[in-house]
C-alpha cells in the first residue's frame, strides 16, 4: 500500500511539535542530568524536523521582520564580545542562544507551513490540559502529591512549604512556572470562546465554559498575582480589538467583564480564600512596605549597572550570575545586560511584531478576510499572548524563561504567516483589479 506524502507531512509536523514543546512544558525535570540532555536533544530534533519539512529553500527569501529577529539572535553573543564589564558566564549565554536559535527556526518554519502551526496548537493544548488537570488533582490529593510527586523534584522543602501555603506547583518545580502554564491555558480557552461564541453548539459551549472555569481555578490556585492580572489584561485587550468590526458597546462590555471579574475574585477571597490564594496574597501585600516583593531593589541595581555600562551593558545573563536572580523586568534587563544597542534591537523586534499582529487582526475583522474561524483563532491567540508577554515583562522574566519564550516565538511565527498571507491577498487583488481595468479599457 502506498502512503501519500501529505500523510507523512502531517505526522512529521505532529512529531516536530511534540518534541519541540516538550522541553517548554516539562523543563522542571532539568535537575536530573539524563532528562536534561534528552529534552534538549528532542528540542533540537523538533526544530530541525520542522525546518526540513517546511521547504528549506524557502528560507532564502525573508521579510524585513524575519531578518530583524535573526539579527536579534546575535545580541547575546555581541553583548559578550563588546562588554566592558569584566565577568564570565559564557556557558549561560551560549545555552540561551541555543534555545533562542531553535525557537526562531521553529517560528520561521511555521511561517512556511500552516500544518505545523495547526499541529503546534494541538500539542500545546494537550500539554496544557495535562498540567491543569495535575494542578487541580494534586490540590485535593495531598497524600498523592507529598508521597509520590514531591520526590520527583530537587526543591522538595520549598515545594512542600508552598503547597501548605496554598500555592499549587502542580507538575512543576515552582508555582510561578505553573502559573505561566495556567495563564496559557486560560488564554487558549478565552480565544476559543470569543471566536466560536456564535458558531458552537450547546455541547461545545458547555465544554468551553467548563474548560475556562477549570483553567481559571487552576491559575488562582497557584497564588501568583502577576500572571493573573496580565492574563486578564490580555483577555480584555484581545476581546476589545477582536470586536473592532462591531465597535458599538464594546467598551461597556469590556468594563463589565473586568468589574465582574473583580467582584467574583473578592467574593472568592471572602468565601473560599484557600482557592483564591492569588487574590488573598494580593490583598495582603497591599499592607506591606514593599509591594514589589523585592523587585524594586533588583530594578535599582539594574539601572546602576546600565549607568556604568550604557552602550553594550554588562553582558548577557551576567545579572543572574552576579545576583543569582533575574531583574524581573525584561526591559531593564535588556538595558543592563545588552546596553542601548541590544535594547534598541530587541524593542524594535517586540514592538514592530505587535504592531504587525495588531494590523493583521484588525484587517481580518473589519474586512472579513477569513471565513474560517480557525484563522481568526490563530490571529487572536497570537495577539493576546504577545500582550500577555509584553505586560508580564514589566514584573517577570518571560524573555528568559522557556515556558513563555517558546509560546511567544510561536506567536511571532503566526504573525509573520498572516503578514505574508495578507500581502499575497493584496497582491492578488491588485492583479484582479488591473485585469478588470484592462478588460474595461479594451471594451471602450
Amino acid at each position: 500500500m502506498k502512503l501519500k506524502y501529505e500523510n507523512w507531512g502531517e505526522k512529521g509536523e505532529a512529531v516536530a511539535a511534540a518534541c519541540f514543546f516538550l522541553i517548554c512544558f516539562f523543563k522542571s525535570f532539568w535537575y536530573l542530568e539524563l532528562p536534561n540532555i534528552f529534552l534538549r536533544m528532542l528540542m533540537f530534533a523538533g526544530a530541525m524536523l520542522a525546518f526540513f519539512i517546511s521547504k528549506p529553500h524557502s528560507f532564502i527569501k525573508m521579510s524585513k521582520l524575519e531578518i530583524l529577529w535573526l539579527i536579534a539572535l546575535g545580541v547575546p553573543i555581541m553583548s559578550r564580545v563588546f562588554r566592558t564589564y569584566d565577568g564570565n558566564g559564557i556557558k549561560e549565554t551560549l545555552g540561551f542562544t541555543t534555545f533562542y536559535l531553535c525557537s526562531t527556526i521553529y517560528a520561521l518554519s511555521c511561517v512556511r507551513n500552516r500544518t505545523l502551526m495547526k499541529a503546534s496548537f494541538k500539542i500545546i493544548s494537550v500539554y496544557s490540559v495535562i498540567l491543569v488537570f495535575c494542578t487541580i488533582l494534586f490540590r485535593y490529593t495531598p497524600q498523592l502529591y507529598m508521597e509520590h510527586i514531591l520526590v520527583l523534584f530537587n526543591r522538595q522543602e520549598d515545594l512542600a512549604k508552598g503547597y501548605l501555603s496554598g500555592n499549587m506547583s502542580g507538575l512543576t518545580s515552582h508555582y510561578s512556572t505553573n502559573a505561566i502554564y495556567m495563564a496559557l491555558a486560560v488564554i487558549l480557552t478565552v480565544c476559543s470562546m470569543i471566536v466560536n461564541r456564535k458558531n458552537s453548539g450547546n455541547k461545545r459551549k458547555v465544554l468551553l465554559y467548563f474548560t475556562f472555569v477549570t483553567a481559571s481555578a487552576a491559575l488562582l490556585m497557584t497564588g501568583k498575582r502577576g500572571q493573573l492580572i496580565f492574563t486578564i489584561v490580555a483577555a480584555a485587550a484581545g476581546y476589545y480589538f477582536y470586536m473592532s468590526d462591531r465597535t458599538k458597546g464594546r467598551i461597556f462590555r469590556v468594563f463589565s467583564i473586568l468589574i465582574l471579574s473583580l467582584l467574583i475574585s473578592y467574593a472568592g477571597y471572602l468565601l473560599i480564600p484557600d482557592i483564591f490564594s492569588s487574590v488573598t496574597r494580593m490583598i495582603n501585600k497591599m499592607d506591606s512596605v514593599d509591594v514589589t516583593t523585592g523587585r524594586a531593589r533588583l530594578w535599582t541595581m539594574a539601572l546602576e549597572y546600565f549607568k556604568n555600562y550604557p552602550l553594550a551593558g554588562i553582558g548577557f545573563k551576567q545579572f543572574l550570575r552576579i545576583t543569582e536572580l533575574d531583574v524581573h523586568n525584561i526591559y531593564l534587563q535588556f538595558l543592563c545586560e545588552t546596553g542601548i544597542a541590544g535594547t534598541v534591537i530587541y524593542m524594535t523586534a517586540l514592538t514592530y511584531t505587535l504592531k504587525v499582529n495588531f494590523k493583521n487582526l484588525i484587517s481580518a475583522r473589519k474586512l472579513h478576510l477569513y471565513e474560517n474561524c480557525e484563522d481568526e483563532f490563530f490571529l487572536l491567540f497570537s495577539f493576546m499572548y504577545q500582550v500577555f508577554f509584553l505586560t508580564y515583562g514589566i514584573t517577570g522574566n518571560p524573555f528568559y524563561d522557556l515556558p513563555t519564550l517558546f509560546p511567544y516565538m510561536f506567536s511571532v511565527g503566526i504573525t509573520l504567516y498572516y503578514k505574508k498571507e495578507n500581502k499575497l491577498q493584496n497582491s492578488g487583488q491588485e492583479q484582479i483589479d488591473e485585469l478588470q481595468f484592462r478588460h474595461h479599457s479594451t471594451r471602450l
